[in-house]
């Protein structure tokens, strides 16, 4: 169910140019508590889509840079329990990224650390 809230809201972005404008960091830290508290690595992943839709008003390819501050003010502030398998630093953190990147299956856990890389490229 939350998986398909996080497509809506991707949705309403991208086809909402006035709405990603009037974005708060209320919205952005709303939907990092989402990802952090959510075990579903889909939803994890689908949430990160969210956020990168409002990062940028695709008619124009013109970056929203308010958006994308808050967004890596939040990366920040959460850097320890949001994503750790692309934020955290040590070996045991290279190790998971490493057995995630070689599994032979596509998983979710895959998903959610190439949205995450996405979204901070």
């Amino acid at each position: 169910a939350l998986a398909d809230v996080a497509d809506l809201l991707t949705e309403v972005f991208t086809g909402g140019p006035e709405l990603i404008l009037k974005v708060t960091e209320a919205h952005v830290e709303r939907i990092f508590e989402i990802i952090i508290h959510n075990d579903d690595s889909t939803v994890k992943a689908q949430f990160m889509i969210t956020l990168q839709a409002m990062t940028k008003i695709e008619e124009l390819d013109l970056p929203v840079g308010r958006n994308q501050a808050l967004i890596v003010k939040n990366f920040c502030r959460f850097r320890d329990t949001f994503c750790p398998e692309v934020l955290a630093e040590g070996k045991d953190t290279e190790t998971k990224r490493m057995h995630i990147l070689t599994e032979p299956e596509d998983t979710s856990d895959l998903q959610v650390l190439l949205s995450a890389t996405d979204l901070l490229a």
